[in-house]
């Protein structure tokens, strides 16, 4: 068998595949342009879910996917509703839904800020009290302001202390 049959063969069921358009060849696409765009338009139509010749085989993957999805939506609609064991229910490879926050309930809202009185008097006036003091625990105890050192006499150079 010669280096070349087994080339020409595969050529052969290519161009059979093709309804028997040849190959374009070595010289053919290397003497085009580079740069230019393809003159073939490309579809714009969206990518098809399952890519196979066989329309029984994309039939088959449809009804697998079909069940795949109802299985998930029965597995989450239980699972969201509160039984946790649906966690086994879900089809294999998939992910479980985001699920709701059920931890401990919220603290309550804080105590309102504290404020001062305010009364009007007759002359029009108003009259402000004290603002109370509100002690609020700190994480950081302040710091005590330095302690002042000793000055110390200037010395002459090379004087012992």
């Amino acid at each position: 068998m010669a280096p070349q049959e087994p080339i020409r063969e595969i050529e052969d069921d290519a161009a059979r595949d093709r309804g028997g358009r040849p190959v374009l060849g070595v010289e053919k696409i290397l003497s085009q342009d580079r740069f230019k765009a393809p003159s073939k338009v490309t579809k714009k139509s969206p990518r098809p879910r399952f890519h196979v010749k066989n329309p029984g085989v994309r039939a088959a993957l449809w009804a697998e996917f079909n069940e795949f999805v109802a299985d998930y939506g029965v597995a989450a609609e239980a699972l969201l509703s509160g039984r946790r064991d649906a966690v086994s229910w879900f089809p294999e490879g998939s992910y479980l839904p985001a699920m709701i926050f059920a931890g401990d309930p919220a603290p309550p809202p804080p105590p309102p800020p504290p404020t001062r009185e305010v009364t009007e008097l007759k002359s029009g006036t108003v009259e402000r009290g004290e603002i109370p003091v509100v002690a609020i625990p700190g994480r950081w105890q302040t710091a005590a302001p330095p302690k002042p050192q000793a000055q110390e006499e200037p010395r002459a150079r090379g004087q012992p202390p």
